[in-house]
């Protein structure tokens, strides 16, 4: 089953269980961690802990910049401890 959760104070699609090992599915534009139900049901049912954020500029995550890849990665590295 797939939920909204939050993480870091992004918003996110999650699936699987919390010790399992962690995927995270990262979106580009024009797609949404919607767009990835499929792949994060199939990932979760094969023993995955999956993450699909909406990545910094999309809503419901803040809108709020700066955009470069330093703060983006930043992000994602954050959302793996």
């Amino acid at each position: 089953m797939i939920a909204t959760v939050q993480v870091g104070g992004f918003t996110a699609l999650a699936a699987g269980a919390a010790a399992d090992p962690l995927v995270l599915v990262l979106h580009g534009f024009p797609d949404s961690p919607p767009t990835f139900a499929p792949l994060i049901t199939a990932l979760a049912a094969a023993g995955h802990r999956v993450v699909a954020p909406w990545l910094r500029g999309y809503a419901p995550s803040p809108l709020a910049g700066p955009y470069h890849a330093d703060a983006l990665a930043a992000d994602v590295l954050a959302w793996t401890w």
